[in-house]
């Protein structure tokens, strides 16, 4: 009977052990030997030593490889052009650096463009990568993708932890949470990370946002500059007019205001308050390219 009884639990612990290596393919089980033996015996030793004892042998460390795999191949990491910093990579983008990542025929060149797109700020950057995603080599489009999907994940994550810090902070205390979380609503569609019926139910959330911090912080000026950028470009200028005249009661810089104020004369075809808007932004000699060719051209 004992005889009898060893046989047949000797054959499960073996079925036991085979069925835990079996999921392996069979070059990896000829190379497990030992741990199909010391699963052979766990199984075998359970019913006479017990599981206390079995768990102690599994929490002795055993010794790791002593040395470095027989077959390995080492793979050189690739040498990429950087940039030593914010100065430096004002250099190398140069005064075109959208026509030359278009145009220019060095792989490296592009790459070295794209790297230096770091140290730029807002939309200049976000143009500049998106352009890079339909550059014929591969290095390029996979690095433009990962800085543009590092970025709009940077954003929601603000975002997320925004909401979530609006639903701890006492009513009272959240105007400036309104604000910010209004902001980062604002640059996901403005860079043109949230497009179509996603980036319509952005800007409405963004605009509820600063509309709340609007009545929160009475005293800010910013709030109303943002809602007044929200509703323009939502096509609502009526209300963003009234935002930027509230804006400028506030006590916001006009230089700050005279753009988007000249926006919305605009398109409300009052072309006298357009040239009255450009004329209060005062001297902008060699700071604001774009804006000094635009009022040169109202004057």
């Amino acid at each position: 009977m004992a005889l009898t009884f060893g046989l047949a639990h000797a054959a499960a612990a073996g079925t036991a052990a085979w069925g835990a290596l079996g999921p392996l393919s069979p070059q990896r089980r000829a190379a497990s030997k030992p741990t199909g033996l010391f699963l052979f015996a766990a199984a075998f030793c359970l019913p006479f030593v017990g599981v206390p004892a079995v768990a102690l042998c599994l929490m002795v460390p055993s010794q790791g490889p002593t040395g470095a795999p027989e077959h390995f191949r080492v793979i050189e990491e690739p040498a990429w052009p950087e940039t030593g910093g914010p100065a430096e990579a004002l250099d190398v983008l140069g005064n075109e650096p959208l026509a030359e990542l278009r145009q220019s025929k060095s792989a490296e060149r592009r790459l070295a463009l794209l790297l230096s797109t770091r140290y730029l700020g807002g939309d200049s950057a976000v143009r500049l990568q998106g352009c890079a995603l339909k550059d014929p080599s591969d290095e390029v489009r996979l690095l433009a993708y990962g800085f543009l999907e590092a970025r709009e994940r940077d954003l929601s994550a603000r975002i997320q932890a925004l909401t979530q810090s609006l639903e701890r902070t006492q009513p009272e205390l959240r105007g400036s949470l309104h604000l910010e979380r209004a902001q980062y609503g604002w640059e996901l569609v403005f860079l043109g990370f949230a497009q179509g019926e996603l980036g319509t139910h952005v800007m409405h959330e963004a605009r509820a946002h600063a509309q709340q911090a609007v009545r929160l912080l009475p005293e800010r000026g910013a709030p109303c500059l943002l809602l007044a950028r929200l509703l323009l470009h939502m096509g609502e200028t009526e209300e963003a007019s009234k935002a930027l005249e509230e804006a400028t009661r506030r006590g916001l810089a006009p230089e700050a205001v005279a753009p988007y104020a000249a926006e919305a004369a605009f398109r409300e075809r009052r072309f006298n308050a357009v040239r009255t808007a450009l004329a209060s932004m005062g001297p902008l000699s060699g700071m604001r390219p774009r804006l000094e060719r635009l009022e040169a051209f109202w004057r």
